[in-house]
């Protein structure tokens, strides 16, 4: 709702406690996140804090960058099913970085891309993603995760023991193979039915405007 409307006050409240709830930091709503100085929120709640204030703005795609870094798995993982549960709540992509990651984190997300050298050699269902490169004669060692399958992948295939004599190796060889790929096909058709026929936005031009602006909240309601 545009600012000044009737209704906006109920529904920036309405948001705000849902996504407090989503993310589990209703409970600290009036506690300060703290500093150096200040004690404050704990560091996973901290984190939380940082991707409610993403959520807050009601933006369909969220870009982020090593989230939990200096987080625990459990706290991790928890942070990452929030996350879950916000972009099937709110309607929001999220789109986030990994590196090193559990198997159980891996499975939240339901796709994967995986880039070497700047250049894409898969994207694809997390699911389907394995069964993609072990088709290459890509194999995955015994006692070993996907997630650590791809990181390996990414940084030098060549380091995977029993790979078939004709499975690539260089970059150039797995991005030819990803763009000859039924997956590649598949995605290509994804982006072009959503280029034809995106979702509609459910707004009013004045509230289309107000989303156009570059600070969403003025100036005296940020105090």
């Amino acid at each position: 709702l545009p600012e000044g409307h009737e209704l906006r006050g109920a529904m920036v409240e309405l948001r705000k406690t849902a996504v407090e709830s989503i993310l589990g930091i209703h409970h600290v709503r009036q506690t300060f996140v703290g500093d150096a100085l200040v004690r404050g929120v704990s560091g996973g709640e901290r984190r939380r804090v940082t991707i409610a204030e993403m959520l807050a703005t009601a933006g369909r795609y969220l870009v982020m960058d090593s989230y939990t870094k200096g987080l625990d798995s459990a706290a991790s993982l928890d942070i990452v099913r929030s996350m879950k549960t916000a972009a099937r709540h709110l309607g929001a992509t999220i789109i986030a970085t990994q590196y090193q990651i559990s198997k159980d984190i891996f499975e939240l997300f339901d796709n994967v891309v995986v880039l070497r050298e700047g250049q894409g050699i898969y994207f694809g269902p997390t699911g389907q993603a394995c069964a993609y490169f072990e088709a290459l004669r890509l194999r995955m060692p015994v006692r070993r995760t996907v997630p650590d399958f791809l990181s390996t992948i990414a940084d030098d295939p060549a380091t995977l023991p029993a790979n078939g004599a004709d499975a690539p190796q260089n970059v150039e060889e797995l991005a030819e193979a990803y763009h000859e790929s039924r997956e590649c096909e598949e995605c290509q058709r994804l982006v072009a039915q959503g280029m034809a026929h995106p979702p509609p936005r459910h707004q009013s031009e004045e509230a289309a405007e107000f989303l156009r602006r570059q600070y969403l909240v003025s100036w005296p309601t940020q105090f």
